[in-house]
């Protein structure tokens, strides 16, 4: 970590220009997430520069409310499953990882026979059960995703 820090304040130092990057920190209230911006101050006489500026902003609560955002986009709320954008992106994906690697994928399509049937029987409740059930049984071994409805 302190390599990397000094390489940055190198950066800044040889460039003479600000830099500013993201970085975080487990400390003892969990990982906290910290932008930092590194500003050269140069001498108005030689041009030099003559010390680095260096401000940090704990941004940890945009970065949980970015993970927050990325799930809502990308998972289904019910049973948190991949949903249909995101299930999209990653047959492309391993679509794409396929062509260039030569290697095969396979997928599995599964549909919940008579879900209408068990809604109007035992209430929404019970169907929401089934779905999440059915998802939880199959996220173990591979990548799911819930197709309908959204």
């Amino acid at each position: 970590m302190a390599g990397v820090l000094q390489d940055r304040y190198a950066t800044c130092l040889r460039t003479r220009r600000a830099h500013q990057f993201e970085e975080f920190a487990d400390l003892a209230n969990g990982r906290q997430w910290f932008r930092t911006t590194l500003s050269p101050c140069l001498d108005p006489v030689t041009g030099a520069v003559w010390r680095i500026m260096s401000i940090s902003q704990n941004i940890t609560a945009a970065k949980r409310l970015q993970v927050e955002m990325q799930q809502a986009a990308f998972e289904n709320p019910l049973t948190g499953l991949l949903n249909r954008r995101r299930f999209d992106r990653a047959v492309t994906t391993n679509c794409d990882r396929a062509v260039y690697s030569g290697e095969a994928f396979s997928m599995v399509v599964v549909d919940l026979d008579d879900l209408k049937g068990i809604n109007d029987a035992f209430g929404h409740r019970a169907g929401d059960e089934a779905i999440r059930s059915v998802g939880q049984t199959r996220r173990a071994s591979c990548g799911m995703a819930r197709m309908w409805p959204e």
